[in-house]
Parts: C-alpha cells; structure tokens; sequence
C-alpha cells in the first residue's frame, strides 16, 4: 500500500467542494417549476439558450425543495425523467453534488440526491470512498459498474478507512456483500484471492499499527463471512486463520438505554406461542403489505439493502430498515408480527435486544 501520509494528504487534499464559492455557483431557488416544452428552435444557440433557461429553472427548484427539507419533492423531481433529462450536464451534476454536501448528514434528503449522482460510475467511485459520502453511495445508489470498476471498489474501501472518520458498517456490509456476489461469479476465486487477501492483510496491519483494532475487526468480521464458502489452497489457509482469529475478538457493544416493557407486552415465551399457534392466519402477501405501510408511515428508509419477506405465519422478517436521527442514520434486522404490531430478535450492529416491545415504541426509540 501507499505510506499513510502520502494516501491521508491526498484523500484530504481532494475533499469535495472544498474550494468551491457556493453561492457563484448555485442557481437562484425558486417554488415553481417551469413548463417544458418540446423546442421548435432551428438555431443551434437559441435551442442551447432555452435549454440552459430550464436547467436552470429546475436546478431552482432543487436548491428550493432541499432547503425546505422538502425529501418527498426532491425525490419526486429526481423521479420524473423529463426534468432529470435536462440534469445531463457536468454542471447540473456539480450542483447536485453541491446540495449533497449541504445536507450529507440527513438520510432523507440526501438518498434521492446520491441516487442521480450514483449513476455515474466514476461519480460513485469516488463518493465510495469519501468520508462523509461512503455509507450514502454504499446505501443508497445503485451504480451500473463494470467489472474492473467493482474490483476497484472492493480495494479502495479499505485502503480509504484510514481517517478519524471511519466508514460505518453502511459502507462495510454492502462492501461485503458485492465481494461475495463478485467471487460467486468467477471461475476461479482463488487466483483473485492470492492477490487480494495479503492486500487486505497488509491494510488491517496498517489499520491496528495506527490505533483503529475496531476497523480491524470489522474488516475481519466481513471477510471471514466471504472466505466462509471457500475451500481455500494451503497458501491462502494462513490468512483465512488470521482471519478467524481477530474475528474471535468480542467488541464491546455500547449501552443503550431502552427499557425492557413491563405489562402489556408480551414475554419472549408468550410471542413464540402466538407465531406458533396463531387463531388468524394472514396471507404472506397481507403481512409484507402491512409492514411496508407501517415504517412508510413512520418515516424509515427503505434503502436498496432493505428487505421485507414473510417468515412465519402473520410474522415478516425485516432486514437493512434504516431511521435517520439528528446525530446518525441507524439501521436495523428484526421479525415484525403483523397482528400484534411487535417487533423482537431486534439487531442494531453486534448489538441483540432479544425481548419483543411494541413496533410503535421501537419507532420512537430508533430516531432518538
């Protein structure tokens, strides 16, 4: 790998828009977007004007709905392909990528912003690995990459947590899961692994001599997760073991401080009876439908991670449902019964709460 100091000066050195005078650049908001039509203009230069007017117009409109906190109408605008066939321009993306910075930290608002920006792959690259940016492009976009272009994020995610600002385990689990979805798909995985394990491994040496064990393990945890399948050569045993080892290592999980329900809820024993045994059977199709509505309504993210699939009788299982807080964007794995509105076997990270509580207090709690 390149020496720490010369990755940290250029990682730091190329941070987006630092250097950028927004206000020259952004467009004048407005409230209303304009009327498109199609143009009858047989001059080159009067079709361009036009053109440019209603870039600019929409763009307004964009800067508008993102000051207002307006997620619904960002999405909405982003969504509709007349106005976003008009976004074409290196400038347009340079603005959205202007309002992106402005609002990285609010899930909501920033989804449908790294979504347009995402399906560029150069663009997603390097988003990808960017402090502030990583978890958004990891989550939310959902590039059309080629194949050099997705081995190139498999080495640069690593290479790229080396900051204070470490990556979360937005960036770490999708990163994990397009490394085994790549090796499912080729003929031989080892020849690819002999080259990127001792990376890795080099990397998480780098990682542990600089005072960052957590990111260690976490990387560990992932990888040994996608070696899991493998039946690997003798020379690639050594790693797969070292692998094992500092996976073995617990991380303390940070206290929460939620109580357990008291009446009113129902004891881990008294749910299993009502999964088991139910009196009203809903059609698996009813359940996913009722779940889905219900953290509509409450506000969570549904992100391309996000899957909501029946599992026992009136009871789905739901996994990657993030909650956008002040602080954070939380993502959590759990079962949901559609008829009693509980939720149990709640996981947040490494961290298990194992009782079940009502869907509506965990809603409440998840965006504190």
């Amino acid at each position: 790998p390149l020496p720490l100091a010369f990755r940290e000066e250029q990682l730091r050195n190329g941070e987006l828009f630092s250097s950028i005078n927004e206000e020259d650049v952004l467009p004048e908001a407005q409230s209303r977007l304009p009327i498109i039509k199609n143009s009858h203009l047989r001059l080159s230069a009067a079709r361009q004007r036009t053109a440019r007017t209603q870039e600019d117009a929409i763009l307004g409109v964009l800067r508008y709905r993102v000051a207002q906190q307006d997620s619904d109408g960002v999405q909405s605008l982003l969504n509709n392909p007349v106005y976003v066939s008009l976004l074409s321009s290196d400038r347009s993306r340079d603005i959205v990528a202007l309002l992106l910075a402005r609002v990285a930290d609010q899930a909501m608002l920033a989804a449908p912003l790294m979504r347009f920006l995402g399906v560029d792959q150069d663009t997603w690259l390097l988003t990808s690995i960017h402090p502030r940016f990583g978890a958004l492009a990891w989550t939310f976009a959902d590039p059309v990459l080629t194949d050099e272009a997705e081995m190139i994020s498999w080495f640069t995610l690593p290479l790229a947590d080396f900051l204070p600002e470490t990556f979360s385990s937005f960036s770490v689990r999708p990163w994990e899961r397009s490394v085994t979805d790549g090796l499912s798909e080729m003929d031989d995985a080892s020849a690819f692994l002999e080259v990127f394990l001792p990376y890795i491994n080099d990397l998480m040496q780098s990682m542990d001599s600089t005072g960052y064990p957590e990111r260690v393990i976490r990387f560990a945890q992932a990888l040994s997760s996608v070696l899991s399948v493998y039946e690997l050569p003798q020379k690639l045993v050594v790693y797969a073991d070292r692998l094992a080892d500092i996976h073995a290592v617990e991380i303390t999980p940070v206290e929460v401080d939620i109580q357990k329900p008291s009446s009113g809820i129902s004891n881990s024993k008294e749910s299993e009876e009502v999964v088991s045994i139910p009196e009203t059977v809903l059609p698996p199709e009813q359940v996913e439908a009722i779940v889905n509505e219900f953290f509509n309504r409450a506000g969570a993210l549904f992100t391309i991670q996000t899957r909501i699939e029946a599992d026992t009788p009136n009871v789905a299982r739901v996994t990657s449902l993030v909650f956008s807080t002040p602080i954070r964007d939380r993502s959590f794995d759990f079962l949901f019964n559609a008829l009693t509105q509980e939720v149990s076997s709640l996981r947040e990270g490494d961290r298990v709460y194992p009782y079940p509580f009502s869907a509506t207090r965990f809603v409440e709690w998840a965006v504190q």
